[in-house]
């Protein structure tokens, strides 16, 4: 059957059955639509999440593990391979990168994708602020160097960063910290770190990333007053945060830090693979979710096709006695199905996009201190790419819902329909 002839009659079929038509694009429309603003949701907290991460996250961590672990100085070989033990060494040696100053030096010539490095220091606590206290994990850094670092000073709201260099008691805090502490900027805050010392801090600035994991257990403090709570040397540090001109970059960045310093570095990636392993957990769970809501739109189209057959059981046993093999009627009700999804999903990709615009614009988030991420609106994305998904799965899916009836309208015998049986 000539493929002009076939559509003519498909649309024909359409046309005489319009409710049943509009009710299967319909269905397309409302489950395409749905997805289609789940992906944009769901892609858009992605990119705004991994846009967060690289604000308040460095780039590339260097620590304090060797690439190759140093052997004990204590441990001699004899000449018949005799071990011979002459001094005694303490089981555990602290993990710190000294001299921290020449280490920087080196790493800052290593490559020229290395924007910034500043050394930093993990100190693990509790911050008190009278009966409210809450576990922290607080930096020292020299704000100097941080500054362009993750762009901290960026996602400060209220106070300074430098504070940190006037004021060697000060601290920096997350809104979400703040917040439960009932701390602000001119607050007074105990500190209270694992060897039972306490240190009175100053909040000093609050930062807020929109991510909780930051914003309600991250702290900075003066880089000379963690090594104070550590007891550590004034040569030493926990690690080195390294900033990238390009971060697309930062996998060959790595290799050469670590080649160039002989200690093994950390991706931010790597640094984050926790938070980012939960919003992909997320965002697949969504989708499954959200397709079978386009399965449900297929058997819509699946029933409209099927009531087409029943109907037009007449004219297919006529035009079957007329010469029109099995594949030409097979033809015609892959064409309603095709009909039907392209139509339906040009209307889903375009309410879609259109549901994303509208949930992009308006202030239905609510605020909660429990949300692991925080926005003020649905962060979405409008790449085109996930509206010609939503199209090409609105067709795909149209086809395959109109398998069963058109192989079912093959298959009718036209003698025995002409006769009535």
């Amino acid at each position: 059957m000539p493929f002009g002839l076939a559509l003519q009659i498909a649309l024909r079929h359409l046309l005489s059955r319009r409710r049943q038509t509009f009710l299967a694009m319909l269905g397309i429309v409302v489950g395409g639509g749905i997805f289609a603003l789940m992906l944009a949701v769901s892609a858009g907290q992605s990119d705004f999440l991994r846009d967060k991460l690289i604000d308040i996250s460095p780039h590339l961590l260097l620590l304090s593990d060797r690439m190759k672990p140093l052997t004990s100085p204590n441990l001699l070989g004899g000449e018949k391979g005799i071990v011979e033990l002459t001094v005694n060494t303490p089981p555990v040696t602290r993990r710190e990168l000294k001299p921290y100053s020449e280490l920087v030096a080196r790493i800052e010539k290593s490559s020229d994708e290395i924007a910034a490095v500043a050394p930093y220091i993990v100190v693990q606590g509790v911050l008190r602020n009278g009966t409210r206290y809450q576990t922290v994990t607080v930096r020292g850094v020299d704000p100097v160097r941080e500054k362009d670092i993750a762009r901290l000073d960026q996602s400060i709201s209220d106070g300074r960063l430098d504070a940190l260099g006037r004021l060697p008691g000060g601290a920096v805090i997350g809104r979400g910290l703040a917040r439960k502490l009932k701390a602000r900027v001119g607050s007074d805050v105990s500190f209270v770190v694992p060897s039972g010392a306490i240190q009175t801090l100053q909040v000093v600035a609050i930062f807020e990333s929109g991510v909780a994991n930051f914003d309600d257990k991250r702290g900075y403090i003066n880089l000379a007053l963690a090594q104070s709570l550590r007891s550590m040397p004034r040569n030493s540090v926990t690690g080195l945060s390294i900033q990238l001109r390009d971060i697309d970059h930062v996998g060959e960045v790595k290799e050469i830090v670590q080649a160039a310093s002989g200690y093994k570095a950390e991706t931010w990636e790597e640094s984050n693979a926790q938070i980012l392993a939960f919003q992909a957990r997320q965002r697949i769970t969504s989708r499954i979710l959200v397709i079978f809501v386009f399965v449900t739109a297929a058997f819509g189209i699946a029933n409209t096709l099927v009531a087409n057959v029943l109907q037009k059981r007449q004219d297919i046993a006529v035009m079957k006695s007329l010469g029109v093999s099995r594949g030409g009627v097979v033809k015609i009700f892959m064409l309603e199905g095709l009909i039907i999804g392209l139509i339906g999903g040009a209307l889903a990709a375009l309410a879609g996009y259109g549901l994303a615009r509208l949930f992009g614009a308006l202030d239905l988030v609510p605020r909660s201190e429990t949300s692991y991420i925080r926005f003020d609106t649905f962060p979405v994305s409008l790449d085109y790419r996930l509206y010609l998904l939503t199209f090409a799965l609105a067709v795909v899916m149209a086809l395959i819902a109109s398998i069963f009836p058109a192989r079912r309208a093959a298959r009718f015998v036209p003698v025995r329909i002409i006769r009535g049986e």
